[in-house]
């Protein structure tokens, strides 16, 4: 299945193309806004455990899981930091959107 990035700001125009795009059986990841959009976060590894942890913690929608979570992840030297950085950013506006975004990006093992 392919995957698709939707960046629409309009809320019903983000549903429509969401729903008609997963009808044609893609994978739509969406944004409301472009500065939510992951930085370049290339050579950022989480391990699996720590991503499952925090991809749960956004299905759910805990900020509070996120946040906790955090330390964790900026232990993992500059890589980990920049990565915590741009969670924190997010769970201030309470984006798990991007938030979710973001870990679609990142590497684990």
């Amino acid at each position: 299945m392919a995957k698709i990035l939707l960046v629409e700001d309009n809320e019903m125009n983000r549903d429509m193309l969401s729903r008609r795009l997963q009808r044609r059986d893609f994978d739509v990841v969406v944004a409301v806004d472009v500065a939510a959009l992951p930085q370049d976060l290339t050579g950022v590894v989480l391990p699996a455990s720590l991503y499952e942890a925090l991809k749960e913690a956004v299905e759910t929608h805990s900020v509070t899981e996120v946040k906790k979570h955090l330390g964790v992840v900026e232990a993992l030297g500059a890589e980990g930091q920049a990565l915590a950085e741009q969670l924190r950013d997010l769970v201030q506006k309470f984006d798990m959107d991007a938030i979710k975004i973001v870990l679609e990006t990142v590497d684990y093992e």
